[in-house]
Order: C-alpha cells, then structure tokens, then sequence
C-alpha cells in the first residue's frame, strides 16, 4: 500500500480482488481500490474499485490463492505497479478538475489518458542530509522521488486501509523506494533491444507468447536465428487466437489441449486478412489487438494450413532442446494434420506458378527504361538463375556473387540445411544476365517494392498466360481459379521458374534438387550427400 496527499485529500490505492462479473473458474478481477479521504472531517470517505487491464485492454484475473500467495507473473506484478501509480495520478488530477467523479471517470483517465500520453520523467537525484535521513529512520540515501512523496505525509496518515494499525516510517519508505525502482527498472527494460531483452533474460517464461518469442533469438553457436523470418507469422497467428478466443496465456496450461484448440482455431478462423504489422514482436504485438479482433477473415487453404501447423511444431521442438520447454508438455510426433484435414486429391498444383522456358527467355531479353522496373527484372533472374531461391535466402547478407579463377559462381545461405550452398552459372541464361550488370549485383529494391513491382513488370510485358489452379481450403472445401500471370506472380515463382527452365533443358530431377535444395521425387536428402560446385559445373556443361 501507498498513501498519497494533496492539499485537501489523503489518496490510499491499494490492489484487491473483486467480483464483477463473478466466473465459473473461481477467479476475480484484479483491481486497484482507492480510498478518498478527505482531511475535512466534515466530509465522508469515498472509495473507488478500477480493474487492473492488461496492454490488450482485457481485465486480468486471478484466483484468490494466486493472488494473497503473490503467485502470478511478473508481467502482471510490473502492470499492477503501473496502473497503481496511474489510478493515484489520475484522482488527484481529478480532484482538481471537479468536486465529483466515479470510477468510470478514473478508469477513462489511466486507460486513455495516461496510456496515451504516460510522460512522468524521474529524478534520480538522491537525497543525504543527515536530518531527513534521521527523520525517515534509514542510514541511506534516499531517491528525491520518494522524500518528495513522503515529505506530505502526517502522522494520522499512516495507518493500513485494511487494520486501521500504525504504520512505520521505515516500511513506508522500503514500499516507496521500491515502487521507485521498480518503475525505472521496467522503463529500461522496455527500451532494450529484442535481442537483449531475450539475452538477458527479461521476458515473461510464463507467457506462452512471449516464450515462444525465444525462437526469434539468434542461435549464438551458429550465429543465425532459430526460425527463418518465414516463420516468425506464427507470433502473429498466436496472438489472433489470444485476442480473440482469450486461451490461458500461462505456460503451465501450454499442453495437448490447447495445441489441438489452436489448430482448430486457424482451421475454422482462418487468418486476420486486413493486419498485416510490419515490426511487430512479441513485446509489442498488443498493439494490433483491436485490429485482429475487428479485421475480416478469410480461410488458409491446405497448403499455407499445414505450414502454420509444420512452424508450431518447429517452435515447440526448438524450445525443447533449448530446455525452455518441457518435453512433457507435448511430443511434437503425436500432432498430425491428417487428424484435423482430409487428404489433399487436387489435380491442380501450385507448380502452375512458373513461368515457361520462352517466357524467361523474355523476361532476361526486355529492356525498360523505367530504372526501378528493370532492377525489378535483374532482381528476379537473379533469384531464378542462382538456384530458385526463397525470399529469406536471398534477401539475406550471404547472398552473394562470387568469382574464383575467373569463373562467376553464386553462393548463398540455405536457411533450412543452415549451411553455405554455391551454385554455378547456366551458360545462355545467368552468364547473359551478368553481362547486362556488369558482373555485379545491383542494390536490390526492399521486398515489398520488389514484390508489388513484379506485378506490373509481367503486366507491361504483356505475360498474360491464364493459370488454372485448384486451392483446397483447410476446411475441406475446394475452389479452382483462372487468371493470369502479372495477378499472380510473386518473389516465389523463382523456385518454381528455375524448376521448369532446367527441366526444359533436360536435367533430370535429382539433379535439379541438387541446385535448389529439395529433397529428390521420393525422400529427403542428407547434406553430406550433396554435390560440389564443381560436380553441379559437370550437370551444366552437360546439358548445353
């Protein structure tokens, strides 16, 4: 408890539980009650309940025996502190603004106004005069912030809300210093860095969002994240299923259950369709709650279903053999998306989305004079020729073109084998290419600008060949499209285009997977039993 004084009003805010709306699963609201005591004995005490809110806007609740054995998170513990100090800002602004307000009226104040616009700056100046120190009984210097907030006080101020007993002086300023500290200590920590915050250990291991946010680290020993960026979505898909079906957020309740009812969710639900955050992370994503919850929805069809499903399972083996997790909570082995689709017996395949032999051949030979579109082309054979690449390897520090002996070769990171992959030039296609650049690469335009780019390029070209597909949804139901190439093309053709090209050119299949890093027609490969640069030259020369 802290007690707070101004002119007229002594201000008790001290948290406590309360029931309203009463629940079947035996937890309250945690709220902030604020006792208003005015120093006119005239005039009657006032008290005031504010539910305590998460960053999300949800009211947090806890369980009487979490709450009086001080057992919940200290995500909660570091909000609770917050919305305290906020409560006791807001009745003194209150208070001075009319004689008369109601809990509604604080509630707007720390909810809107304060969340907005929470611009306390401390001052770490601390305070040593002997006098002062005697009075508050410490040998230490004390903060100013707590002198100033504790100089107001009178002796028939410092009783307990819930006894009536005396206070004394010494426990005042222990509670004072520490609510200081406290604040500082999470102000600095919300300007650390993501990498940082992991590192050093300040996120909440009790948060199934935030844990699973482990995984977006970089892995010290090999220098690299644990997921791929094409995986990072799955924060994003959790915090959909959190915000609008409020699952438990505490790691304990992280068990088959609530994997199969996150499943089911992105199966039934679908994907918000109209959020699409660009920085977000697992500190931050609060801040698309409202927009998650109000956004149209469409249905993943199969493929993108079952990788939502495929990035879940990643996660969770990572944070397995990190030991974040426990191998008890759920064996990765017993989630099989045939338990929640039926079988995909498409004729149709997104292998459609290639472009053909000649239409490469265009694609290298066209010259725009808009600049922007024609790094957009360079762009595009680029991530072809060099082996079909995905975005996240080539948008990426190591991709590279390289030159030994005289000889031009592509080398690149491979994020699903971790390792370092070189690929040789396909004479008639990436040697043509090189030469319009100068054998160097050129600045490459950011994704999105590359992607929405690609479209109009094909358009202007004229590359208007209808594509048939058939998507099957994760619901089962299948739908078949028609349209054409400049409405479909995207950063991934690339793998499929280089696929078609080199079958064109009569590679067999075995050969192709040792270009693009997939597995052959029947199983996964082994890395060790993958081809050397010079061994993939030999498939080259032998299919001029």
């Amino acid at each position: 408890m802290t007690v707070h004084f101004s002119k007229d009003f002594v201000v008790r805010p001290y948290p406590t539980l309360i029931n309203r709306p009463s629940v079947v699963d035996g937890t309250k609201q945690l709220a902030i009650r604020v006792r208003v005591i005015p120093k006119n004995k005239k005039r009657n005490e006032k008290r005031y309940d504010v539910t305590v809110k998460d960053m999300n806007g949800k009211v947090i609740r806890l369980t009487p025996s979490q709450f009086k054995s001080n057992r919940y998170s200290n995500t909660i513990k570091r909000r609770l502190s917050e919305i305290d100090y906020r409560v006791m800002m807001a009745v003194f602004n209150l208070l001075e603004e009319k004689p008369s307000f109601k809990p509604s009226d604080i509630s707007k104040y720390v909810y809107e106004t304060l969340e907005v616009n929470d611009n306390y700056i401390h001052s770490y100046e601390m305070v040593d005069d002997p006098e002062i120190l005697k009075a508050l009984k410490v040998d230490e210097p004390v903060p100013k912030d707590v002198v100033n907030k504790i100089s107001a006080m009178n002796r028939e101020d410092f009783l307990d809300a819930e006894t009536g007993e005396q206070i004394d002086i010494e426990d005042i300023v222990s509670w004072e210093e520490s609510d200081f500290y406290n604040r500082i200590e999470i102000e600095k920590i919300e300007k650390m860095g993501f990498e940082e915050r992991y590192e050093k250990g300040h996120y909440d291991k009790q948060n199934i969002c935030e844990l699973f946010g482990y995984c977006w680290t970089t892995n010290k020993q090999k220098g690299t994240p644990f997921v791929p960026d094409s995986y990072r979505s799955l924060i994003l898909r959790m915090a959909d299923y959190r915000y609008n079906k409020t699952p438990s957020e505490d790691i304990e309740n992280f068990n088959y259950e609530w994997v199969d009812d996150f499943i089911i969710y992105l199966k039934e639900e679908g994907y918000a369709s109209e959020v699409h955050p660009k920085k977000y992370t697992p500190f931050n994503i609060h801040e698309h709650a409202k927009d998650l919850v109000l956004s149209k929805r469409k249905i993943y069809d199969r493929s993108s279903f079952d990788k939502q499903v495929k990035h879940l399972t990643r996660y969770i083996d990572l944070l397995q053999e990190q030991k974040k997790l426990s191998r008890k909570t759920v064996d990765t082995r017993d989630i099989n998306i045939s338990s929640y689709v039926k079988k995909n017996n498409s004729p149709y395949t997104r292998s459609s989305h290639a472009l053909l032999r000649s239409e490469i051949d265009q694609v290298l030979h066209h010259k725009f004079n808009d600049k922007k579109m024609d790094r957009t082309r360079v762009m595009f054979l680029l991530q072809l020729f060099s082996g079909g690449l995905r975005n996240d390897e080539f948008f990426n520090e190591y991709f590279k073109l390289k030159e030994s002996n005289g000889i031009f070769y592509f080398s690149y990171f491979a994020n699903k084998t971790r390792n370092i992959e070189e690929n040789p030039l396909i004479d008639g296609y990436s040697d043509v290419l090189l030469k319009q650049i100068g054998n160097k690469l050129p600045t490459f335009l950011k994704v999105e600008e590359y992607r929405n780019n690609l479209k109009l390029m094909t358009k202007e070209m004229k590359l208007n060949r209808d594509i048939r597909y058939q998507i099957m949804k994760a619901t089962g139901e299948t739908e078949v499209f028609d349209k054409p190439i400049y409405e479909l093309i995207n950063p991934y053709w690339c793998r499929k285009s280089f696929v078609s090209l080199c079958t064109s050119l009569g590679w067999t299949k075995d050969e192709i997977s040792e270009f693009t890093g997939h597995a052959d027609s029947t199983t996964l490969r082994f890395y060790s039993d993958k081809l050397s640069l010079e061994e993939k030259r030999k498939i080259v020369t032998r299919h001029k």
